[in-house]
């Protein structure tokens, strides 16, 4: 693993040097470590649950992102379905919208990625399985539509983690990770992250990894865990 995304879930996010983060100095991050805070706008609904596109919001998620830089991504979310709904037609929405946002994207640089989340946080979320999130970028027919795998949505609705990896890594965008069950570092609960970095090191992945958990307690006090992987 050679770069790292720190997010702090549910917090406020900003950009900045890595070096005036409290707690990192205490790692001692160098000049060279690839530590960076950072937010995306929402995009609002994709949408899965009905037909229309928040352009505004697109615009201004593609005015913060960087074309080849950890914000050379942009997330646009299927949002919810009701319950018995017709899966089929929120599809072929989902779908024809996600090809029109890579449209609006590919001139910038920048790629689409769409994430399956576990709907025992987010019930009635119309995306959960990876296989499912692969098949929808295939059907884009856009070379711009990745999947964010997110490891703590993926244990929690599929597990296997390790093959799932493997699978799918062509189609892999963005990696996401987190403590699971609660969602604290990654260095707490039941997945052996050292061994999935291992993992995405021999696979060549070379992107950027966001840390999107909630914190235990400080921010700061919980950042032990990224020491062994910041850059010398």
């Amino acid at each position: 693993m050679r770069s790292v995304l720190q997010v702090e879930h549910g917090g406020h996010f900003h950009l900045g040097d890595a070096r005036q983060v409290p707690g990192l100095a205490a790692l001692n991050v160098g000049g060279s470590a690839e530590v960076s805070f950072v937010s995306c706008p929402g995009l609002g609904s994709c949408t899965a649950a009905g037909s229309y596109i928040d352009g505004a919001g697109l615009h201004q998620a593609f005015t913060v992102t960087e074309p080849n830089g950890p914000r050379g991504q942009a997330p646009p979310g299927p949002g919810l379905i009701a319950p018995g709904a017709e899966r089929a037609r929120h599809h072929d929405t989902y779908v024809e919208n996600l090809a029109w946002a890579a449209d609006q994207a590919a001139p910038l640089g920048i790629t689409c990625v769409i994430e399956p989340i576990n709907t025992r946080d987010i019930p009635g979320f119309y995306l959960n399985t990876q296989a499912e999130a692969h098949v929808i970028c295939a059907e884009t027919g856009k070379s711009n539509v990745k999947v964010q795998m997110d490891f703590y949505h993926c244990q929690i609705v599929e597990g296997d983690l390790a093959v799932k990896l493997k699978q799918h890594f062509a189609g892999i965008g963005h990696i996401q990770i987190a403590g699971v069950p609660e969602r604290h570092e990654p260095d707490i609960g039941e997945v052996n992250y050292p061994y999935l970095f291992s993992l995405m090191d021999q696979l060549g992945y070379d992107g950027w990894v966001g840390c999107e958990y909630r914190p235990q307690g400080r921010t700061s006090a919980g950042l032990g865990w990224i020491a062994p992987y910041l850059r010398d």
